[in-house]
């Protein structure tokens, strides 16, 4: 997500938002960027896309799922 997305700004939670941040609860976070966001953990671990408001609150929009497995590779086109 970082390398489809490095223009958007980044919010990094602390390790006790990341849960309720997993469950789509608002967290409140030092005023900054109002927007979108990348939200990354404490260690450094892509957590989902959200939105911050004037007031600092971060809103999940998209949250990753760290248990999801890696998509399979495509086969080389042509065969």
């Amino acid at each position: 997500v970082d390398a489809g997305l490095p223009h958007w700004p980044l919010i990094r939670l602390e390790a006790g938002q990341v849960a309720g941040f997993r469950n789509g609860n608002p967290q409140q976070c030092a005023a900054g960027t109002v927007g979108w966001l990348r939200v990354e953990g404490p260690d450094g671990q892509s957590l989902g896309l959200a939105q911050r408001d004037e007031k600092g609150w971060v809103s999940p929009k998209r949250v990753f799922n760290p248990d999801d497995p890696p998509a399979p590779e495509k086969p080389p086109s042509g065969h």
